[in-house]
C-alpha cells in the first residue's frame, strides 16, 4: 500500500500502474495532479488568451462510435453533493487524442464539452468551471444554444481553462445546438440548484437520465440513458387546441 504522501508525487501515468489500491483516493489525487500541474503552467504562461468557438461544430453521426461511448459512459451520482459548492469548484479533465472528425470530447455530468482539434491543449489537461446566471437571465455564454427562457439551460455556462504546448493559457466558453443539449443542461442544473431527485427528474419534461448499471425501481426506462417528454400534458393539451383551430 502506498503512501498518500508518497502518492501526492507520483504523475498521472504512475497512478494507472498503482493496483489495489482505494478507487476513490487514486481519482482525488488524480484530479489533483491535474489541477495543480494547470495552475502551474497558467501562472508561469506569459499570457493568456480568450478564444472563439462559438461556430457550430457539426459532426458525422457514426452509429457504432455512438454505441461505444454509450457503453463506456458512467453515471455521476457525486453531482448531487454539489449542491452549493459547484460555483467554488474546478472540475480537472483529460482531454482524448486529435480524432479525425475534427474535434474531442469532455464530459460534465452528460454534457458533452467539444474541444476543437484547432485548439492545442498542451499536454490535454484542462480545466472547467460552472457558471449559473441568476433567475431569469440568460447567460450571455449560455452552453446550450437552442434553450429557451422556460429551460434552466439557458442560465448555464462552462468556462474552459487550459494551456497550450508553448504555454501560452487559453479560455473559452463551449457551446452546442439542438434539443438533447438543452434536456440534458436542464437536467444538471436542475440538480446542482436544486438537489431534485433521479424520480422528480423522471417525471420532468425536457429532462435527460442516465443508469448505466441497474437502475432504482421505477426507473428501469433510464437504463443507458432517455429524454423525457418534450411537452407537459398540459402543454400538449393546449397545442391540440390550438391546432385544432
Amino acid at each position: 500500500m502506498h503512501e498518500r504522501s508518497t502518492l501526492k508525487s507520483l504523475s498521472l501515468e504512475e497512478l494507472d500502474q498503482i493496483e489495489n489500491e482505494d478507487e476513490p483516493s487514486i481519482q482525488s489525487l488524480r484530479e489533483l495532479i491535474v489541477t495543480n500541474n494547470l495552475q502551474h503552467h497558467l501562472r508561469d504562461g506569459p499570457e493568456v488568451i480568450e478564444l472563439d468557438v462559438s461556430d457550430d461544430f457539426e459532426v458525422p453521426r457514426d452509429p457504432k462510435r455512438a454505441l461505444e461511448r454509450k457503453r463506456k459512459s458512467r453515471p455521476h451520482p457525486y453531482w448531487w453533493n454539489e449542491v452549493g459548492n459547484y460555483n467554488n469548484k474546478h472540475y480537472p479533465r483529460s482531454v482524448p487524442p486529435m480524432t479525425s472528425r475534427g474535434e474531442r470530447k469532455v464530459y460534465i455530468w452528460y454534457c458533452d464539452i467539444p474541444v476543437p482539434n484547432t485548439i492545442d491543449v498542451g499536454d490535454g489537461q484542462i480545466i472547467i468551471s460552472i457558471d449559473i446566471s441568476l433567475p431569469a437571465t440568460r447567460h450571455p455564454r449560455a452552453y446550450a444554444c437552442d434553450s429557451t427562457h422556460e429551460d434552466l439551460a439557458h442560465r448555464l455556462a462552462f468556462k474552459v481553462t487550459g494551456s497550450s504546448s508553448h504555454g501560452i493559457g487559453f479560455i473559452y466558453y463551449p457551446q452546442r445546438k439542438g434539443w438533447k443539449a438543452v434536456f440534458k443542461a436542464n437536467s444538471l442544473v436542475d440538480i446542482l440548484l436544486n438537489g431534485t431527485s433521479p424520480e422528480a427528474l423522471a417525471n420532468t419534461p425536457r429532462r435527460y437520465l442516465n443508469f448505466s448499471h441497474k437502475a432504482p425501481k421505477g426507473l428501469e426506462e433510464f437504463e443507458g440513458g432517455k429524454y423525457t417528454a418534450r411537452f407537459s400534458e398540459s402543454d400538449a393539451e393546449a397545442a391540440i387546441v390550438i391546432d385544432d383551430d
